[in-house]
């Protein structure tokens, strides 16, 4: 993973991130903030820059956008 030792930052769950946590490959760093739904309400594609996007990245990024702009449904109301 990119962000281990010290070259990113990254939203993982928890339990894909506990072993490298444990072993000190990564860092908790905002342990007080919660995303919202699943992992967060926005997906961005970030890279490194330069002048001209290959093609794959291109493609990776509107397979994204059309596959994550679908409306998603209403969360049912909380049961009481």
């Amino acid at each position: 993973m990119r962000c281990w030792r010290g070259l990113g930052v990254a939203l993982l769950p928890d339990f894909s991130a506990r072993e490298a946590i444990g072993r000190g490959l990564v860092q908790e760093l905002l342990p007080a903030w919660q995303p919202v739904e699943v992992f967060a309400d926005r997906l961005y594609v970030i890279r490194p820059y330069t002048p001209r996007v290959s093609r794959a990245v291109e493609t990776f990024s509107r397979y994204l956008k059309a596959t994550f702009s679908e409306p998603r449904p209403a969360p049912a109301p909380a049961s009481r």
